[in-house]
């Protein structure tokens, strides 16, 4: 199913090339960041969608097609690596840029347990506390 016409117009090599005009134009953008010196306009995937004038399931659905997985993938990675790098330096808001890497990109937070040897003893530790405080 297509939802706009446009979405029919790119091939693998057109897209690519598009999303790299995409690119040069959001650098050629300029914003004051006070301390933090001069960024370009950030890279977003609404605005790419918008750019090339394709539904906002464009690039997730081209995705699925053997011969544009790699095209989306880099699209992806300068936009998913644009928002990491700006955290990072405290350009764009870390609460901000981890909303954005957890719903566009996949990330998420987890806990490890690094040492489970330490923990086991831990909590028999615990028992052996819980235990005299019954007697």
């Amino acid at each position: 199913k297509v939802t706009w016409w446009r979405d029919l117009l790119y091939t693998p090599q057109e897209l690519k090339d598009h999303a790299d005009e995409y690119f040069d134009k959001c650098r050629d953008i300029i914003y004051d960041k006070g301390m933090n010196g001069k960024v370009h306009k950030p890279f977003t995937i609404s605005w790419i969608n918008l750019y090339l004038w394709v539904s906002k399931n464009y690039l997730s659905e081209k995705y699925k097609c053997d011969d544009f997985l790699g095209t989306v993938e880099y699209i992806r990675w300068t936009i998913e690596n644009d928002v990491e790098e700006k955290a990072l330096v405290g350009i764009y808001s870390p609460w901000a840029s981890s909303f954005n890497l957890k719903n566009n990109f996949g990330w998420t937070e987890k806990t490890e347990i690094t040492e489970p040897v330490q923990m086991a003893k831990m909590k028999r530790e615990n028992q052996e506390l819980i235990d005299k405080l019954m007697d």
